[in-house]
């Protein structure tokens, strides 16, 4: 895979994931250095813009910093799709093994990878509550295509990082996944939520 090649010839200390038509405000990378560690990966807030650079609306990410890191992980599994484009992630994770895996839908890489950093690296998510990023939207854009399709297959992702824990973990994980989706607020929101309300206030 061409993303894992030019990580593994990259030499600095932190990874930035990031799209070419977005936009980082200028303060950005020195907020996610000050944030970040080397076991945690950093996030943040982000505003929607639309082809024309237009402000649409700012998202704001759940804050789970007070969370220990098993409850985070089911807020995760459960669909807290993170931004990757806010994401500062620790290069020492990828020489711990935890690598970013070829998959069948490209859209859901980033899923995949947090979910294997969170339930099989215990790598720790820290939410920076500012908008650090301009997240751009166009009807075009591959994140938006065939949305039904990419939920599916995350939820294929869901279960297969699951399949990997031992049968103990496994079960408490879905015991408490169930849990949490009867009791959470309508008001909780995920990625792809956001990006949706961003489409029809364009449309």
């Amino acid at each position: 895979m061409s993303l894992n090649t030019g990580i593994s010839e990259s030499n600095g200390k932190w990874l930035k994931w990031f799209s070419p038509d977005d936009v980082l405000y200028p303060d950005c990378i020195k907020t996610l250095v000050d944030n970040v560690n080397d076991n945690t990966i950093v996030y943040s807030n982000w505003d929607i813009i639309d082809e024309n650079s237009r402000l649409m609306r700012t998202f704001s990410e759940s804050d789970y910093n007070s969370l220990k890191q098993f409850d985070f992980n089911v807020r995760l599994l459960d669909g807290q799709q993170i931004n990757v484009n806010t994401t500062l992630i620790p290069m020492i994770l990828f020489k711990k093994g935890c690598t970013i895996h070829s998959i069948k839908d490209p859209v859901g890489i980033d899923y995949d990878f947090f979910l294997n950093a969170a339930l099989h690296f215990n790598v720790g998510f820290h939410l920076v509550k500012k908008s650090l990023i301009k997240y751009r939207i166009h009807s075009k854009q591959l994140s938006h295509k065939n949305i039904v399709e990419t939920l599916s297959f995350i939820e294929k992702l869901r279960h297969e990082h699951l399949s990997r824990l031992d049968a103990k973990t496994r079960t408490k994980y879905n015991k408490e996944l169930e849990n949490y989706k009867k009791t959470k607020s309508i008001s909780k929101k995920n990625n792809g939520s956001g990006i949706t309300i961003g489409i029809k206030t364009s449309s």
